[in-house]
């Protein structure tokens, strides 16, 4: 499964980023998430870094890029957007709902819009890595 290095590295940032993201909302339902800038920086500092790997990873095994985004990881990709796409309507609607009646603050409710939004192409990709269709 990780005989590509640029797949392996993708699966460790993409698992990363969703580490950092299940922290921060398990710190948000615990009753505050604390200085919102620090979970920018790291969050924005995970997924950055992630991409900057990935990218001097390609110039070291270059023959790698191919395979690494071949056409069905390509359509995979593409895949894991619509499911965040979807996912983020579904949760949009079940924070509504809990707004409105089981006493959700609209602030926390706000606040778990954006791991939702950002973890869930991820969560798609780390899946579709382990089931063999990203690489």
């Amino acid at each position: 499964m990780f005989e590509n290095p640029l797949t392996a590295i993708r699966l460790l940032a993409n698992v990363a980023l969703v580490g950092m993201l299940v922290a921060f909302t398990m710190r948000v339902l615990s009753g505050g998430p604390g200085p919102l800038a620090t979970w920018v920086w790291a969050t924005g500092g995970i997924a950055i870094a992630g991409a900057v790997v990935q990218f001097v990873a390609s110039f070291l095994y270059s023959p790698a890029i191919r395979p690494a985004w071949d056409e069905q990881v390509v359509q995979t990709h593409t895949g894991s957007y619509a499911f965040g796409y979807w996912m983020l309507l579904l949760a949009f609607l079940a924070l509504f709902l809990a707004t409105q009646f089981a006493g959700l603050s609209t602030e926390t409710a706000f606040l778990l819009l954006a791991p939702i939004l950002a973890a869930t192409p991820s969560i798609y990709m780390i899946v579709a890595t382990i089931r063999g269709r990203a690489g």
